[in-house]
């Protein structure tokens, strides 16, 4: 009988600090081969998401991000992105795994309570201020969303608007989805959120809250951003990813001409090179690509998309012989919490 020595792929190579995944950027894990140029991203990387339990034809599939064909049939959780690295980056060199990709959360670990977020709109005292610039993310974006988005950054940030409003049946039933209800209403110039309903076994469900006690009671706008600090991260909707930069941005670089190659709308948190949106620097004179590049790319780069996987992201292979028709399928998944 024919045999042929071969090397499994081994274990996943996941990395922790403690208890706690150890997360870094996915350029860091040469198993990924994240290209340089961010217009490949799509080319060069297969990415997928997870349909989860609520999906009626193919619950828990993993799709393909891109035409949605399914690339695994069982193990995909709601919403939750994987990459599929290329078989030739494994160590057995012709099957590959899903790793699910971990969301980068807006969680502050030097904010552990509302009266500890320093507010831009208000002073210590409780005061209106005029003068003082942002140091909370989170109360920058919620700005953008009940004062307008410029810039078109809102979607890339996170899932809000009327898309996530869920009926009350709906609320109680999918707690995982109630809880990322967020928006504002201009009819009813009221901004919503999901918060814990203490009469009701401490679940969460939408709250309506004027827009003026936004504004004008710091109080009540410190816990607004206190809840969605804790209940929030980087937006990761497929159709967001997959979508170009928006041109208002690039518009907006090629206006300000920044020297430095890099337009900063929150520092160390909403920050684009020329490179990232698709600019180049033509005899002097900055030209936009035709195509601007995916947000995928730019999640990418930025750090809002993480995985735990090590310089490479398997190990303890180990070598076997097999039968050279015997056809073997893998189906494990590595999973980021």
């Amino acid at each position: 009988m024919p045999t042929q020595v071969n090397v499994s792929n081994g274990v996943f190579n996941n990395q922790k600090d403690g208890n706690k995944p150890k997360l870094r950027k996915l350029s860091e894990c040469k198993t990924f081969e994240i290209p340089h140029n961010p217009l490949d991203i799509f080319t060069e990387c297969t990415f997928g998401y997870g349909t989860g339990g609520m999906s009626d034809a193919n619950p828990y599939f993993i799709k393909h991000m891109g035409n949605d064909e399914a690339l695994y049939t069982s193990g995909g959780f709601s919403g939750k992105i994987v990459i599929v690295p290329k078989p030739s980056a494994t160590p057995r060199g012709r099957y590959s795994l899903p790793i699910y990709l971990s969301e980068k959360f807006f969680r502050d670990d030097k904010v552990t309570k509302p009266s500890q977020i320093v507010l831009k709109s208000h002073d210590e005292n409780g005061n209106p201020a005029s003068d003082r610039h942002y140091t909370n993310f989170m109360e920058y974006v919620l700005d953008l969303i009940t004062d307008g988005d410029p810039y078109g950054v809102l979607p890339l940030i996170v899932n809000q608007g009327a898309k996530t409003r869920l009926s009350s049946k709906k609320q109680e039933a999918a707690q995982y989805l109630a809880k990322k209800q967020l928006g504002f209403d201009p009819d009813t110039n009221r901004f919503y959120i999901a918060l814990p309903n203490s009469q009701r076994g401490g679940l969460y469900f939408r709250t309506e809250i004027p827009l003026e006690q936004i504004k004008t009671e710091p109080n009540v706008r410190k816990m607004v951003i206190w809840f969605m600090m804790q209940n929030f991260h980087w937006n990761t909707d497929k159709n967001v990813l997959t979508s170009s930069l928006p041109e208002q941005l690039r518009d907006l670089a090629i206006r300000l001409n920044p020297k430095n190659d890099k337009i900063v709308l929150f520092p160390g948190e909403l920050e684009f090179t020329l490179q990232q949106l698709g600019i180049s620097r033509v005899d002097g004179k900055l030209v936009k690509d035709k195509v601007a590049p995916p947000a995928m790319a730019w999640t990418i780069d930025s750090g809002k998309l993480l995985t735990d996987m090590g310089d490479y992201a398997f190990k303890d292979g180990f070598i076997y012989i097999e039968d050279i028709t015997t056809d073997q399928t893998e189906t494990a998944v590595s999973v980021s919490t």
